[in-house]
This record gives C-alpha cells, structure tokens and sequence, in this order.
C-alpha cells in the first residue's frame, strides 16, 4: 500500500508539471467520482483508526477546505 501510494503521488506530480487537465487522465477520473472515490478511502481510513490500525487519519481535501474556511470565518469575526 504504501508503495503504491508512493507511486500514485509521483504520477500525480508529473501530471501538474504538464497542466492540470491530465491530472484526472492519470486517475482517470473526473473530479466528481474523485471525490466519491475519495470520501469512500476516507470512510475506510476512519474505521481503520477506531480500530487503533492507523495513528493519523488522512483527511479528505474537503474537510481540509471547510476546516479553512471555518478559520477564516473566525478571524473575519475576531476582526469585527
């Protein structure tokens, strides 16, 4: 797995090189069912944790964006 992953993040870094566009071509995905496929790695990843397997749960890029987002609405509101 781990491999893999490694290899999937190399492919990815070649695809941005040459544009964004081929980025999906590499997954052979559009960005919709990337999400899909995304959310169900994050689901899997999730009841890894709580069976104590994985020490750090990978975040999906959405979370990740929300979380920004949520602090940012903080700061905008300590800033007022």
């Amino acid at each position: 797995r781990e491999y893999q992953a490694r290899e999937r993040e190399t492919r990815r870094k070649k695809a941005e090189k040459k544009g964004a566009s081929s980025v999906l071509r590499v997954n052979q995905l559009d960005s919709r069912s990337a999400a899909i496929h995304e959310r169900k790695l994050a689901r899997r990843l999730r009841s890894f944790a709580r069976a104590g397997r994985v020490r750090r749960i990978a975040t999906t890029k959405a979370a990740e964006r929300s979380r920004k987002w949520r602090s940012e609405q903080k700061k905008k509101k300590a800033e007022k």
